[in-house]
């Protein structure tokens, strides 16, 4: 699919149904003013890429179920395939910005200008996952960022991205090489940063360069 927009519907884009299965490839994919902006129900074994999206979830309180169900992404708990999305923008009103279900979803690049109530609601029982790579997650840090029994659901690395006040780094599945909205960096000495949102960040030790006395080039 290529330079797609949809707007205005309950569910922008569905993905698979208890017949059909598709893998493919979407470049340049737009969803407006959707409660549910991307369904995902079943995926074929080569997955699906969604590259450069631009997604909007409005919380639409005037029609029946349009606001408690409003979602940027959600997945249906018997989907058992991965969705990888790069370099997407997520804005709205959304009620919660992800909801996994089953399967996989994994995030590269993202920007939530919006997250809703929560960033990510989650089932342990379904055993979905949401990853996060490189993004930017516009989460209040007084907020919950997940539901506390999901929280293992969630890997955020190299993110943007606050636990909020009721988690810490240890309760996530991953929770590594993440900056805070307002980090406060402690000078740790030379070798290490402590932030706000993650753990200590140590980097790797320069290894001494043997220097040799001789000439390896004489006779």
């Amino acid at each position: 699919m290529f330079n797609n927009f949809h707007f205005g519907s309950h569910i922008g884009t569905v993905f698979g149904s208890d017949q059909t299965a598709p893998s493919g490839l979407a470049l340049g994919h737009g969803i407006d003013a959707a409660v549910i902006a991307l369904q995902f129900n079943k995926i074929g074994s080569e997955g699906f890429d969604l590259i450069g999206s631009q997604i909007v979830s409005l919380r639409q309180g005037h029609v029946e179920r349009g606001d408690r169900e409003a979602r940027y992404i959600q997945t249906a708990p018997g989907f058992d395939g991965r969705a990888t999305m790069f370099s997407a923008d997520f804005w709205g009103n959304p009620y919660y910005s992800v909801e996994v279900g089953g399967g996989t979803v994994h995030l590269q690049l993202a920007r939530f200008f919006q997250s809703g109530q929560r960033f990510l609601e989650a089932n342990p029982r379904d055993g979905g996952r949401l990853r996060v790579s490189g993004s930017s997650v516009n989460a209040p840090g007084d907020r919950i960022l997940v539901n506390e029994n999901g929280a293992r659901q969630l890997e955020a690395e190299f993110s943007i991205i606050d636990t909020g006040d009721r988690l810490s780094a240890g309760n996530f599945g991953r929770f590594y090489g993440n900056l805070s909205h307002n980090p406060k960096i402690q000078d740790q000495g030379r070798n290490t940063l402590r932030t706000t949102a993650n753990e200590s960040i140590v980097p790797p030790q320069r290894q001494p360069v043997e220097r040799r006395t001789d000439n390896p080039f004489a006779n």
